[in-house]
């Protein structure tokens, strides 16, 4: 989508937890309660200040089906 010059929307991003899935010491994906830091940007060394969210839960294993997308909806701002 682009923008015109001056022109704002609103953006917003649904992230589902497996998103922040990693190989744990197992070698299985899993995902693990705690806090992770999110930001954008243009790359990892120009990037606007991130959020930061809590996951919560156990520690869990993720399945060959895990979320891989990320729903995005655009607004007017």
């Amino acid at each position: 989508m682009d923008l015109e010059a001056g022109e704002s929307k609103r953006v917003t991003f649904t992230v589902h937890a497996d998103r922040t899935s990693f190989t744990g010491v197992d070698h299985r994906r899993i995902v693990e309660p705690g806090q992770i830091l999110l930001a954008v940007g243009t790359s990892s060394e120009d990037r606007l200040e991130g959020l930061a969210v809590e996951i919560t839960g156990r520690r869990r294993v993720v399945g060959e089906g895990r979320v891989l997308t990320t729903p995005v909806a655009v607004t007017p701002a």
